[in-house]
């Protein structure tokens, strides 16, 4: 399932037994050497990146107290990064749906948006948690409304419709793919996506990935301004953030984001717009590794905390 905390143990059970094993096979090192850089003959010194921060003691901290691994990369419009095990490889649960509803902003026609869908009461059986399908099984939405109802809601049903319109999980893969997104792995619809077996990258991504993704959204030219607009506000209604990076922003800071958890997973991905106008995106992925836990808002909460310090 998705916010509604439906178990889902397989990750977790795994993560108990292989933790270790996961994040370093997750991790892509190598041991190649890199291209020596090109000779700069311009005179104008190329500027300074900032400074990375090293938030490593303070996350680790976090995940020996509630029994968790984190991930987290958080990106600024100024190129500064903050982040912890970024490359490490977790599922990433109702956190796509964000992705799904840009895929259509992306690729549909306003007037194909506009298209109105019906669905079955056997649909909402199968898809689980659906707060705003299962209300209009008699008279439909729009596709627009579904992608909608995905990202604030959390609806199951509402994702699947939005899914199966893009020609399936693979269409929403390829949507990443185009963007330059070659890690996230895209396989199944509502509520299988929250599903990870061990050994097999499917239904899961890193916080680099994701966040770099979300970037390319709205600072990139992947949706016109209608669209990035209308993202934006779907993502600020989201009804199960407050508790999370929303909780750790400083007062005057504004918090668009898209939640997701299941089992001992918990996610948040977010465009976090500060008093002066600057964009921070940020992704923090969550597992526990006691495999009959539930997943734990503070966790989430916490990291961005630390992490939103540091801009």
């Amino acid at each position: 399932m998705t916010d509604a905390k439906r178990t889902t143990t397989t990750w977790t059970r795994a993560l108990a037994v292989s933790a270790l094993a996961v994040v370093l096979a997750a991790s892509g090192c190598s041991s190649d050497p890199a291209p020596p850089s090109p000779v700069n003959t311009d005179q104008t010194a190329a500027p300074t990146p900032p400074a990375a921060a090293d938030i490593g003691p303070q996350i680790r901290a976090i995940e020996a107290e509630f029994a968790v691994t984190v991930g987290v990369a958080a990106m600024r419009d100024d190129g500064r990064i903050v982040d912890h095990d970024a490359d490490v490889r977790l599922p990433y649960a109702s956190t796509m749906k964000v992705f799904i509803a840009a895929a259509l902003l992306a690729t549909a026609s306003p007037e194909e948006r506009g298209t109105g869908v019906r669905w079955t009461a056997s649909q909402i059986d199968a898809a689980g948690y659906s707060p705003v399908t299962s209300e209009h099984l008699d008279d439909g939405l729009s596709l627009d409304a579904l992608a909608e109802a995905a990202v604030r809601d959390s609806d199951n049903t509402a994702a699947n419709l939005v899914m199966e319109s893009l020609g399936g999980p693979a269409a929403v893969q390829d949507f990443l793919r185009a963007r330059g997104d070659t890690t996230t792995v895209v396989t199944a619809y509502e509520p299988e996506l929250n599903v990870v077996v061990p050994g097999s990258d499917d239904n899961t991504s890193t916080p680099s990935a994701l966040a770099t993704s979300l970037k390319s959204l709205v600072d990139g030219d992947s949706l016109d301004t209608g669209s990035r607009e209308t993202l934006l506000d779907w993502m600020s209604g989201n009804a199960t953030g407050d508790a999370l990076i929303r909780s750790a922003a400083p007062a005057g800071w504004a918090v668009a984001d898209k939640s997701g958890g299941a089992g001992g997973v918990r996610n948040d991905v977010a465009v976090v717009t500060t008093g002066s106008g600057e964009r921070i995106y940020i992704a923090i992925l969550t597992a526990k590794t006691d495999p009959d836990a539930a997943y734990d808002d503070e966790v989430v909460e916490q990291v961005a905390r630390v992490v939103l310090a540091e801009f």
